[in-house]
């Protein structure tokens, strides 16, 4: 606090001037949670043409997403133990985002190919092919946000449950909008 002539200005600084606000980590939190659900979604309607929607490709696509933000999660854990910059966490958003780009042109070649297995198979094959890297990509970020925030050991546990709520807030959305608009 400095003061001049009875009033005082409180002056809050963010320990590491480089970290992007908690409200921008908070948001990017948020857009992740929602890219996740909405690439779960329209995966599955991707694959519908050339695979069906049975319970076999939601099914497949379920665990593809499960296995990618587990092993993604690990990853990004320990990437960031070792220094790695948080400007890690952008280029892996904008890779993920690249990637899903790409992929529109090969979805038909890979569901036909995996056409060779049992539908469970096949479908989970395609799943796997097709979006486990975005996935896998967007997960990794999930530990970068929770270090780059202002963290202190008296509300760490607080500042987990309100990234994952925001995050989980942010996959409400993205299946609200893959689900009922697109």
């Amino acid at each position: 606090m400095t003061g001049t002539g009875g009033c005082y200005k409180i002056r809050v600084t963010h320990p590491n001037p480089s970290v992007p606000p908690p409200l921008f980590l908070h948001a990017t939190a948020a857009i992740n949670g929602a890219a996740v659900l909405v690439l779960q979604i329209v995966g599955g309607r991707l694959l519908a043409p050339y695979l069906g929607s049975s319970h076999y490709v939601w099914t497949a696509q379920i665990l593809t997403t499960l296995i990618a933000l587990a092993i993604g999660y690990l990853l990004g854990g320990w990437l960031t133990d070792r220094r790695t910059p948080l400007a890690w966490l952008f280029w892996m958003t904008l890779t993920a985002a690249g990637y899903l780009m790409g992929i529109i042109s090969f979805v038909e070649r890979i569901a036909f190919a995996s056409l060779q297995w049992s539908l469970p198979v096949g479908a989970l094959a395609s799943a796997m092919a097709l979006f486990f890297v975005p996935l896998l990509l967007l997960a990794i970020t999930a530990p970068f946000l929770l270090k780059a925030l202002p963290i202190h050991a008296a509300n760490v546990g607080s500042q987990v449950g309100i990234l994952s709520a925001i995050s989980t807030a942010g996959s409400v959305a993205g299946a609200l909008v893959a689900g009922l608009w697109f």
